[in-house]
Protein backbone atom coordinates (compact mmCIF):
# COMPACT_ATOMS: atom_id res chain seq x y z
CA UNK A 1 0.00 0.00 0.00
CA UNK A 2 2.80 2.47 1.07
CA UNK A 3 4.64 1.89 -1.67
CA UNK A 4 2.46 2.19 -4.43
CA UNK A 5 1.54 5.74 -2.72
CA UNK A 6 5.09 6.36 -3.07
CA UNK A 7 4.93 5.02 -6.95
CA UNK A 8 1.88 7.21 -7.83
CA UNK A 9 3.31 10.55 -6.02
CA UNK A 10 6.71 9.68 -8.16
CA UNK A 11 4.73 9.84 -11.34
CA UNK A 12 2.93 12.97 -10.21
CA UNK A 13 6.65 14.57 -9.86
CA UNK A 14 7.60 13.43 -13.43
CA UNK A 15 4.28 14.16 -14.93
CA UNK A 16 4.49 17.65 -13.20
CA UNK A 17 8.43 18.20 -14.96
CA UNK A 18 7.51 16.76 -18.34
CA UNK A 19 6.55 18.92 -21.31
CA UNK A 20 2.41 18.03 -21.93
CA UNK A 21 3.33 18.57 -25.67
CA UNK A 22 3.56 14.52 -26.70
CA UNK A 23 5.60 15.85 -30.05
CA UNK A 24 8.59 17.25 -27.64
CA UNK A 25 11.51 17.47 -29.56
CA UNK A 26 15.16 18.26 -28.00
CA UNK A 27 15.93 22.10 -27.14
CA UNK A 28 11.54 22.81 -27.13
CA UNK A 29 12.56 24.44 -23.67
CA UNK A 30 14.42 27.38 -25.63
CA UNK A 31 11.59 27.94 -27.86
CA UNK A 32 10.95 31.33 -26.62
CA UNK A 33 14.61 32.39 -26.83
CA UNK A 34 15.83 32.32 -30.71
CA UNK A 35 19.49 32.38 -29.81
CA UNK A 36 19.55 29.74 -27.62
CA UNK A 37 17.25 27.69 -29.30
CA UNK A 38 19.64 28.01 -32.38
CA UNK A 39 22.63 26.76 -29.67
CA UNK A 40 20.60 24.14 -28.43
CA UNK A 41 20.11 22.92 -32.18
CA UNK A 42 23.82 23.26 -33.18
CA UNK A 43 24.95 21.61 -30.13
CA UNK A 44 21.94 18.72 -30.52
CA UNK A 45 23.45 17.77 -33.69
CA UNK A 46 26.63 16.25 -32.40
CA UNK A 47 24.05 13.68 -31.55
CA UNK A 48 25.76 10.89 -29.52
CA UNK A 49 28.95 11.80 -30.19
CA UNK A 50 28.56 14.17 -26.75
CA UNK A 51 28.12 11.51 -24.31
CA UNK A 52 30.54 8.56 -26.22
CA UNK A 53 33.55 7.81 -23.70
CA UNK A 54 35.92 7.99 -27.03
CA UNK A 55 34.16 11.70 -28.20
CA UNK A 56 33.13 14.26 -25.88
CA UNK A 57 32.38 11.62 -23.00
CA UNK A 58 29.71 13.91 -21.09
CA UNK A 59 28.23 10.32 -20.11
CA UNK A 60 31.49 9.81 -17.71
CA UNK A 61 30.99 13.23 -16.40
CA UNK A 62 27.55 13.23 -15.78
CA UNK A 63 28.04 9.83 -13.72
CA UNK A 64 30.73 11.42 -11.49
CA UNK A 65 28.48 14.57 -10.67
CA UNK A 66 25.76 12.32 -9.67
CA UNK A 67 27.75 9.83 -7.65
CA UNK A 68 26.86 11.84 -4.20
CA UNK A 69 23.12 10.97 -4.41
CA UNK A 70 23.26 7.38 -6.00
CA UNK A 71 22.28 4.63 -3.32
CA UNK A 72 21.96 1.15 -3.84
CA UNK A 73 18.99 -0.53 -5.56
CA UNK A 74 16.10 -1.45 -3.08
CA UNK A 75 15.97 -5.32 -1.72
CA UNK A 76 12.59 -5.55 -3.73
CA UNK A 77 14.20 -4.52 -6.48
CA UNK A 78 17.34 -6.86 -6.24
CA UNK A 79 15.40 -9.94 -5.44
CA UNK A 80 13.30 -8.61 -9.00
CA UNK A 81 16.46 -8.92 -10.99
CA UNK A 82 17.03 -11.86 -9.33
CA UNK A 83 14.15 -13.63 -10.40
CA UNK A 84 14.36 -12.08 -13.71
CA UNK A 85 18.37 -13.49 -13.97
CA UNK A 86 17.06 -17.07 -12.62
CA UNK A 87 14.81 -17.05 -15.45
CA UNK A 88 17.07 -16.40 -18.08
CA UNK A 89 19.18 -19.04 -16.62
CA UNK A 90 16.37 -21.82 -16.44
CA UNK A 91 15.66 -20.79 -19.99
CA UNK A 92 19.42 -21.36 -21.10
CA UNK A 93 20.06 -17.77 -22.26
CA UNK A 94 22.71 -17.47 -19.81
CA UNK A 95 25.59 -20.05 -17.97
CA UNK A 96 25.69 -20.10 -14.33
CA UNK A 97 28.62 -18.44 -14.49
CA UNK A 98 26.90 -15.13 -16.05
CA UNK A 99 23.95 -16.03 -13.11
CA UNK A 100 26.80 -15.76 -10.52
CA UNK A 101 28.63 -12.66 -11.74
CA UNK A 102 25.59 -10.63 -12.42
CA UNK A 103 24.08 -11.41 -9.35
CA UNK A 104 27.43 -10.52 -7.34
CA UNK A 105 28.74 -6.89 -9.39
CA UNK A 106 25.12 -5.67 -11.54
CA UNK A 107 22.76 -6.09 -8.97
CA UNK A 108 24.34 -5.69 -5.50
CA UNK A 109 26.71 -3.36 -6.75
CA UNK A 110 24.90 -0.90 -8.92
CA UNK A 111 24.33 2.42 -7.63
CA UNK A 112 21.47 5.07 -9.28
CA UNK A 113 19.30 7.78 -8.37
CA UNK A 114 16.42 6.77 -6.35
CA UNK A 115 13.50 9.15 -5.15
CA UNK A 116 11.87 6.82 -2.18
CA UNK A 117 13.21 3.92 -3.27
CA UNK A 118 11.95 4.54 -7.00
CA UNK A 119 13.86 5.08 -10.42
CA UNK A 120 14.30 8.78 -11.27
CA UNK A 121 14.31 9.60 -15.43
CA UNK A 122 18.07 11.66 -14.25
CA UNK A 123 20.11 8.14 -14.48
CA UNK A 124 19.48 8.13 -18.40
CA UNK A 125 20.72 11.57 -18.69
CA UNK A 126 24.09 10.73 -18.96
CA UNK A 127 23.56 8.98 -22.56
CA UNK A 128 20.66 11.32 -24.01
CA UNK A 129 22.47 13.73 -26.50
CA UNK A 130 19.43 15.59 -26.32
CA UNK A 131 18.73 16.78 -22.49
CA UNK A 132 23.01 17.26 -22.55
CA UNK A 133 22.45 19.32 -25.29
CA UNK A 134 20.17 21.47 -23.27
CA UNK A 135 22.36 21.38 -20.42
CA UNK A 136 25.37 22.68 -22.25
CA UNK A 137 23.49 25.77 -24.17
CA UNK A 138 22.09 26.57 -20.27
CA UNK A 139 25.72 26.12 -18.81
CA UNK A 140 26.88 28.12 -21.88
CA UNK A 141 24.84 31.32 -21.01
CA UNK A 142 25.79 31.27 -17.41
CA UNK A 143 28.76 33.49 -18.20
CA UNK A 144 29.19 36.29 -20.52
CA UNK A 145 32.72 34.81 -20.66
CA UNK A 146 31.43 32.06 -22.94
CA UNK A 147 30.07 34.22 -25.74
CA UNK A 148 33.16 33.29 -28.11
CA UNK A 149 32.60 29.42 -27.48
CA UNK A 150 29.11 30.12 -28.59
CA UNK A 151 29.41 31.99 -31.63
CA UNK A 152 32.94 28.57 -32.47
CA UNK A 153 29.35 26.07 -31.82
CA UNK A 154 27.36 27.89 -33.98
CA UNK A 155 30.01 27.88 -36.40
CA UNK A 156 31.13 24.08 -35.91
CA UNK A 157 29.41 22.36 -32.63
CA UNK A 158 32.63 20.23 -32.12
CA UNK A 159 35.46 22.19 -32.45
CA UNK A 160 33.85 24.88 -30.06
CA UNK A 161 32.60 22.45 -27.68
CA UNK A 162 36.20 20.99 -27.38
CA UNK A 163 37.38 24.06 -26.09
CA UNK A 164 35.48 23.85 -22.89
CA UNK A 165 35.95 19.62 -22.68
CA UNK A 166 39.18 19.97 -20.49
CA UNK A 167 36.89 21.91 -17.90
CA UNK A 168 33.79 21.10 -18.57
CA UNK A 169 33.18 18.60 -14.80
CA UNK A 170 34.44 21.59 -13.01
CA UNK A 171 32.12 24.33 -14.86
CA UNK A 172 28.96 22.03 -14.35
CA UNK A 173 30.11 21.49 -10.42
CA UNK A 174 30.35 25.27 -10.41
CA UNK A 175 26.83 26.75 -11.86
CA UNK A 176 25.01 23.60 -10.76
CA UNK A 177 26.36 23.21 -7.35
CA UNK A 178 23.36 20.62 -6.43
CA UNK A 179 23.17 17.53 -8.16
CA UNK A 180 19.34 17.70 -7.66
CA UNK A 181 19.70 20.70 -9.91
CA UNK A 182 20.24 17.74 -12.98
CA UNK A 183 16.77 16.20 -12.33
CA UNK A 184 15.10 19.30 -14.42
CA UNK A 185 17.15 18.78 -17.71
CA UNK A 186 14.86 14.93 -18.43
CA UNK A 187 12.04 16.53 -20.73
CA UNK A 188 13.21 13.79 -23.70
CA UNK A 189 13.68 11.50 -21.40
CA UNK A 190 10.36 11.40 -20.36
CA UNK A 191 8.77 11.79 -23.52
CA UNK A 192 10.82 8.89 -24.63
CA UNK A 193 10.01 6.69 -21.96
CA UNK A 194 6.20 7.07 -22.04
CA UNK A 195 6.30 6.20 -26.03
CA UNK A 196 8.76 2.85 -24.90
CA UNK A 197 6.81 1.98 -21.83
CA UNK A 198 3.49 2.32 -23.76
CA UNK A 199 4.92 0.12 -26.13
CA UNK A 200 6.14 -2.52 -23.64
CA UNK A 201 2.15 -2.61 -22.14
CA UNK A 202 0.44 -2.01 -25.87
CA UNK A 203 3.06 -5.79 -26.53
CA UNK A 204 1.84 -7.26 -23.35
CA UNK A 205 -1.35 -6.50 -23.49
CA UNK A 206 -1.65 -8.31 -27.45
CA UNK A 207 -0.02 -11.40 -26.19
CA UNK A 208 -1.74 -11.79 -23.50
CA UNK A 209 -5.44 -11.38 -25.28
CA UNK A 210 -3.66 -14.51 -27.51
CA UNK A 211 -3.05 -16.45 -24.52
CA UNK A 212 0.29 -15.69 -23.32
CA UNK A 213 1.15 -15.33 -19.33
CA UNK A 214 3.43 -12.71 -18.30
CA UNK A 215 6.74 -14.34 -16.52
CA UNK A 216 8.93 -11.08 -16.00
CA UNK A 217 8.18 -7.28 -17.31
CA UNK A 218 11.23 -4.95 -16.95
CA UNK A 219 10.84 -1.14 -16.57
CA UNK A 220 12.70 2.00 -15.84
CA UNK A 221 15.97 0.99 -14.57
CA UNK A 222 15.26 -2.54 -14.83
CA UNK A 223 19.21 -4.20 -15.02
CA UNK A 224 17.65 -7.19 -17.09
CA UNK A 225 16.65 -4.99 -19.57
CA UNK A 226 19.77 -2.82 -19.68
CA UNK A 227 22.35 -6.00 -19.28
CA UNK A 228 20.58 -8.03 -21.36
CA UNK A 229 18.03 -6.40 -23.87
CA UNK A 230 14.78 -8.05 -22.64
CA UNK A 231 11.52 -6.44 -21.95
CA UNK A 232 9.22 -9.04 -21.42
CA UNK A 233 9.54 -13.33 -20.75
CA UNK A 234 5.97 -14.46 -21.63
CA UNK A 235 4.80 -18.10 -22.55
CA UNK A 236 2.48 -19.98 -23.81
CA UNK A 237 1.73 -23.19 -24.24
CA UNK A 238 2.49 -24.13 -28.27
CA UNK A 239 5.62 -21.93 -27.93
CA UNK A 240 7.34 -21.87 -24.70
CA UNK A 241 8.54 -19.15 -22.71
CA UNK A 242 9.93 -16.54 -25.39
CA UNK A 243 12.25 -13.64 -24.17
CA UNK A 244 11.49 -10.05 -26.11
CA UNK A 245 12.59 -6.98 -27.31
CA UNK A 246 10.14 -4.05 -27.83
CA UNK A 247 10.29 -1.63 -30.14
CA UNK A 248 7.64 1.45 -30.98
CA UNK A 249 7.85 1.24 -34.71
CA UNK A 250 9.43 -0.28 -37.18
CA UNK A 251 12.34 1.76 -37.49
CA UNK A 252 14.54 -0.12 -35.72
CA UNK A 253 18.06 -1.53 -36.56
CA UNK A 254 18.19 -5.70 -37.69
CA UNK A 255 21.48 -5.34 -38.00
CA UNK A 256 21.95 -5.62 -34.45
CA UNK A 257 22.14 -8.63 -32.43
CA UNK A 258 20.02 -9.07 -29.17
CA UNK A 259 22.07 -12.41 -27.99
CA UNK A 260 19.56 -13.20 -25.24
CA UNK A 261 16.18 -12.31 -27.28
CA UNK A 262 14.22 -14.82 -28.75
CA UNK A 263 11.80 -12.49 -30.81
CA UNK A 264 11.92 -9.06 -31.50
CA UNK A 265 8.36 -7.46 -31.09
CA UNK A 266 7.05 -3.78 -32.97
CA UNK A 267 4.17 -2.49 -30.82
CA UNK A 268 2.71 -0.86 -34.65
CA UNK A 269 1.73 -1.92 -36.00
CA UNK A 270 1.65 -5.27 -33.69
CA UNK A 271 4.27 -7.39 -35.63
CA UNK A 272 6.02 -10.43 -34.15
CA UNK A 273 10.04 -11.13 -35.71
CA UNK A 274 12.03 -14.11 -35.26
CA UNK A 275 15.53 -12.56 -33.42
CA UNK A 276 17.81 -14.99 -35.60
CA UNK A 277 16.00 -15.05 -38.62
CA UNK A 278 14.73 -11.30 -38.61
CA UNK A 279 11.19 -13.45 -40.15
CA UNK A 280 7.57 -12.37 -39.31
CA UNK A 281 6.00 -15.00 -36.84
CA UNK A 282 2.65 -15.78 -37.21
CA UNK A 283 0.55 -16.61 -34.15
Amino acid sequence: MIRDLIREELKKYINENQNDDLSYSGCTRFSGDEEKHKLCRRIISTQGWLSKHHNYNLQDVIDEILEPIKSPYTEEQKDKFIKGAKLLFDLGKISKGRLYYFIEDNIKNSKLVLINGEWHPVNKLNTNYADLAELITDLLYKSERSLPIRKKILQNPKEGLMIIKPKIKKLLEKYFKDPTLYYDYVKNINYRSKIGEDAENNVKNKLEEKGFELLYQGGEGDLIDMTFGVDLIMSHPETGPKTIQVKSNESWDKTLDYKYCDWIIVSEPFTIYDNKTKEVVEL
